[in-house]
């Protein structure tokens, strides 16, 4: 386990002192007897956007919440494997044509039937969709229902990462009537997961509760009679809540690591999501210094990576946004960019900007500490920054509209296809004002029909290119950390998540 014993040394973190929660207990006392009620309570930090639509939401912090409400097609297990979910039989027919066979005797909680028009449904609305993954399905250019419970996908281009695609929010089905009354999904969802919803007892950004859905295809997996949700932003709220019982599972942060473990919680530690600064106007339409690949670079090399990993945010510093359990991951580019002031400066001299420059990020709470450490070095070589902070929700809809000039956010979900198109094409939901590389766009063209060992050195190498030509300031990939108390167990992380799965979480005893 990482110790923090000099990490807080350098940066100094602000952090609020309690939030005040509802009365709404953890878990129950373990009890051999098998017909014992369980509950379980799980603080996260970031509530999903928008309300219960998956077209809309990302996949990242708060997968947890999104796994409770909806099934997906796929499940995904901690060691890189896809298993059944709603869909029992799956595979490429060939590069273009993926075919699945549905479980049969499925219903959504409204009642209405889970079936391949179902499924069919939820794909085309998802592909027409303005939300944030909506250009993953742009290449699907057909949907073929062959009977109630087999359908035939038909792509124009290859689509490698459709497996991880469809075990996330992608993969999330809907009910057709809600999706055809989209406005329900503003309140609650309708899905057919392992627990239903309960409004009454459910409060908007605030507490989503949640009882065991007996209707669900695996009901007699699911451990817990209701599950409960608590929003808790301010990390040491969070941890209040669950050193003192009050939650039984959270997500923690490093500056309270220390405690918890002497506490005697446990402590689950996991691969995160990359931390950047992300130029959305890398065109420079509004701000020209930000279209000079010279200015790009200068603030690369004008952040201490090690520093802030060491002493702000423990992670493993890199300058890539591609995590090691992906295809586009090259090791030789994690030390790219090295700390080198006076290079920053020399560089910034270099495009005209010797006498100084401003800038404004766009951020949200979670990671205001890391944006004000970058702010410090900056100022070292005679950049302004200028923070804007404002809370999750809207920074999601600002980012989607293009509305801000860069951003520092957390990337990446952990699969190539998802995060290239996202971030690096000029149709990717991350980049909200279309900048383009010719290169990299003619090498994802390629790397799509590509077999996997070909298509991980082309991979690789538009990461090279978006490395080089400074596309984002990458700071570190994130250690995730979630507190939890002894009332849960078996806590495992699958792949392409950044928190421990509820499917996993057990009662203890």
């Amino acid at each position: 386990m990482m110790k923090l014993h000099a990490r807080m040394k350098i940066f100094a973190l602000a952090v609020a002192a309690s939030l005040a929660l509802t009365a709404c207990g953890g878990g129950t006392t373990p009890n051999a007897d098998e017909n014992q009620s369980h509950s379980l309570t799980i603080a996260v930090d970031l509530t999903p956007p928008g309300g219960w639509d998956p077209a809309g939401w990302a996949w990242g912090k708060y997968s947890q919440v999104q796994q409770a409400a909806y099934a997906s097609l796929l499940n995904a297990t901690a060691d890189g494997k896809f298993v059944p979910g709603l869909a029992t039989e799956w595979g490429w027919d060939d590069n273009r044509t993926f075919s699945m066979t549905l479980r049969e005797g499925v219903t959504f909680t409204d009642g209405a039937e889970f079936n391949a028009e179902a499924v069919k449904a939820n794909l085309e609305y998802f592909k027409a969709s303005d939300g944030r993954s909506a250009t993953l399905l742009a290449t699907l250019d057909d949907i073929e229902v062959v009977s109630d419970t087999q359908l035939v996908l038909h792509w124009s281009a290859p689509m490698p990462d459709l497996q991880f695609m469809f075990s996330q929010h992608i993969g999330m089905m809907v009910s057709p009537e809600a999706l055809a009354t989209p406005e329900i999904l503003k309140s609650e969802p309708v899905g057919a997961g392992p627990y239903a919803y309960i409004v009454s007892e459910s409060i908007a950004e605030n507490i989503f509760t949640f009882e065991k859905n007996e209707d669900y295809w695996d009901a007699d997996s699911v451990p817990y009679d209701r599950m409960v949700f608590r929003i808790i932003e301010d990390a040491q709220a969070a941890y209040s809540a669950v050193q003192s019982g009050e939650v039984d599972v959270s997500w923690g942060s490093a500056e309270n690591l220390e405690a918890a473990e002497a506490a005697g919680l446990n402590v689950f530690e996991g691969g995160g999501p990359t931390v950047a600064m992300y130029f959305v106007d890398q065109q420079g339409a509004d701000v020209p210094a930000l279209g000079n690949v010279l200015v790009r670079r200068a603030l690369n090399y004008a952040i201490d990576r090690e520093a802030i990993a060491e002493n702000l945010m423990p992670g493993r510093p890199t300058s890539q946004v591609f995590v090691p359990d992906t295809e586009a991951y090259d090791p030789e580019l994690d030390d790219y960019y090295t700390y080198d002031p006076q290079k920053a400066k020399d560089l910034l001299a270099e495009a005209g900007y010797g006498d100084g420059l401003e800038l404004t990020a766009t951020t949200f709470p979670g990671l205001a500490n890391v944006v004000s450490a970058m702010a410090g070095y900056f100022a070292d070589v005679g950049v302004t920054l200028t923070i804007d902070t404002m809370p999750f929700a809207e920074f999601v809809q600002t980012s989607i509209a293009g509305n801000n000039t860069l951003t520092v956010t957390t990337l990446s979900s952990q699969s190539t296809v998802p995060d290239v198109e996202g971030l690096l094409l000029p149709n990717g939901s991350r980049n909200a004002r279309g900048a383009s590389d010719p290169k990299i766009n003619e090498l994802y063209a390629e790397a799509l029909e590509q077999p996997e060992d070909e298509r991980r050195k082309t991979f690789q190498e538009i990461s090279k290119i978006s490395v080089e030509n400074a596309w984002m300031v990458v700071v570190l990939q994130e250690i995730g950390f979630t507190f939890y108390n002894d009332e849960v167990t078996n806590l495992e992380r699958p792949a392409g998540h950044m928190k421990p799965s509820i499917f996993s979480m057990q009662p203890t005893g």
